[in-house]
């Protein structure tokens, strides 16, 4: 288990599952799943119904967006870019549910501790394209890791440009 994933886990005296920051569940708000690896905020996992189809971007160019543990600062650096050159990216950023409209794109090691917690967030499990979940960390200047949540596997496959889309699932973080 990677130290993200422990930092995931430890809920601080808290299930996780459907909880925002009191006892009743805030519709749209997602899953909490714990402490977030930087020790000072808490990971919220956006509902499965807002799932959407969506492609990596910038096929061919390398935009050395690696970051594994932090999909915000990933996110943040994509949607730099041009409205539309990172569709996943920008579905995120502009996502709005439960009242908040601070989502992104989770990195691969988030994606991750998502998929390790499958009870409090459901994850599409098919045969074939409908169980692959896009991360925010490029492989290189044509992929991009992507999940799949079948086997919990990781690879690396296109960004876009002739292929490459993949389910994008958002999380946030708050304030401890």
């Amino acid at each position: 288990m990677s130290s993200l994933q422990k930092f995931h886990r430890r809920t601080n005296g808290k299930a996780a599952g459907k909880l925002i920051g009191s006892a009743a569940p805030v519709a749209g708000a997602g899953w909490y799943l714990g402490t977030a690896g930087d020790g000072t905020s808490y990971m919220y996992v956006a509902p499965k119904s807002t799932e959407s189809w969506q492609q990596y971007g910038s096929y061919g160019t390398f935009r050395g967006i690696t970051n594994q543990l932090d999909g915000l600062i990933n996110t943040n650096s994509l949607n730099a870019y041009a409205v539309g050159v990172h569709p996943g990216a920008n579905y995120v950023k502009s996502l709005t549910t439960g009242g908040y409209n601070t989502w992104y794109l989770p990195a691969k090691g988030e994606l991750t501790t998502m998929s390790s917690n499958k009870t409090a967030t459901p994850f599409s499990i098919s045969n074939g394209l409908a169980s692959l979940y896009l991360s925010s960390t490029e492989y290189n200047a044509t992929h991009v890791w992507v999940l799949n949540s079948n086997n919990d596997t990781w690879g690396n496959n296109y960004k876009g440009g002739g292929g490459g889309n993949y389910l994008v699932r958002a999380v946030r973080r708050t304030t401890i």
